[in-house]
């Protein structure tokens, strides 16, 4: 486990593989190859990988995702100045060698990044539909799951395109939620839990809501 400085501004992406390639290939060019390209963005202050390793059906519209990533910059004028570079054209580049599409998300934070090797933290994708308080029950009974270390809230400001990827649009979401457990078998334990509770609640007609396991590759920080 580790823990970075904080950063005021987050950039968060779910990436999806290309439906020709495995989840062993998306990672592992995702992390030796494109990671390697990323970490050279100046001024980037952090930088997590989360891999899938396993996704939880929901019965809810779902979020396809085989990757989240997470950023922390010190500021928006470093962030533009990053995202200007020259890098962001080789990233760009790279990009259809193992991505099939991802949707980008800002989010406000003061909160530092937590890495977890283990595979002991569930990422929860929240859309939800019209109705606030729904995403609220969500959080409020992901906070009292048994063995749960931390919660983190990441609420989004924006949903940002990769131009590279229309006309397909990015798929919207409202929040997010990283909860990190003792182990993997509390974190699985828990995903059935919060799934279940999920299914009591009255569902808004557009509400979504993915749940998957993630093992942290952190490249920067």
């Amino acid at each position: 486990m580790a823990l970075y400085a904080p950063a005021p501004i987050k950039r968060m992406s779910i990436l999806e593989k290309r439906t020709s390639d495995t989840r062993d290939y998306f990672s592992h060019h995702w992390r030796t190859i494109h990671g390697g390209m990323v970490s050279r963005l100046p001024y980037l202050a952090a930088y997590n990988q989360n891999h899938v390793v396993e996704k939880f059906a929901t019965g809810l519209e779902d979020y396809p995702a085989d990757g989240f990533v997470e950023q922390l910059w010190r500021s928006t004028a470093q962030m533009q100045a990053g995202y200007n570079s020259p890098v962001v054209a080789e990233l760009i580049g790279d990009e259809p060698n193992y991505l099939g599409h991802g949707s980008n998300y800002a989010i406000l934070t003061s909160v530092p990044l937590r890495a977890d090797e283990s595979g002991a933290k569930l990422i929860a994708s929240l859309r939800h539909g019209g109705d606030v308080a729904w995403i609220e029950k969500i959080t409020a009974q992901a906070a009292g799951l048994d063995k749960l270390s931390q919660i983190i809230r990441d609420d989004v400001i924006a949903t940002i395109a990769k131009p590279n990827m229309l006309p397909v649009p990015p798929r919207p979401a409202d929040a997010f939620l990283h909860l990190h457990f003792v182990d993997v078998a509390a974190a699985q334990t828990a995903a059935g839990a919060l799934v279940r509770f999920a299914a009591t609640l009255a569902t808004p007609a557009r509400a979504a809501f993915g749940l998957h396991r993630v093992v942290t590759a952190t490249i920067v920080g």
